[in-house]
C-alpha cells in the first residue's frame, strides 16, 4: 500500500478494481476483504479510497504482525511462510 497521509490516513487512493490489479487478485476477492476490515472498524471504505480507521485492529488481521509504538506493523512473515497472506476467521 502506499504510504498513508497522517491528515487523512489514507492507506490507497483508488478505487477497489485499481487495487485488486496491483494485487493480482479479482475485484470480488479485494472487495469481500475490505468489507470484512470494515465491518471490524480497521477500515473506512470512501469515495477517494481505504481509510486506516484503527491501526491495532487492522494489524489484528495480519499474521504475525505487531504494532510498534509509532503504529506501524512490524515483523511480517516473509511471503510464502505457513499463514501468510492468511486472513483469520
Amino acid at each position: 500500500m502506499l504510504e498513508e497521509d497522517p491528515r487523512r490516513r489514507t492507506a490507497w487512493p483508488g478505487s477497489q478494481d485499481e487495487l485488486a490489479r496491483a494485487l493480482g487478485l479479482s475485484r470480488v476477492t479485494v472487495n469481500r476483504a475490505l468489507n470484512r476490515l470494515s465491518r471490524a472498524a480497521a477500515v473506512r471504505l470512501t469515495p477517494g479510497g481505504v481509510v486506516v480507521a484503527d491501526r491495532s485492529r487492522l494489524a489484528e488481521f495480519t499474521p504475525g504482525a505487531r504494532t510498534s509504538a509509532r503504529g506501524s506493523a512490524v515483523d511480517l512473515p516473509p511471503a510464502g511462510a505457513a499463514g501468510a497472506g492468511r486472513v483469520s476467521r
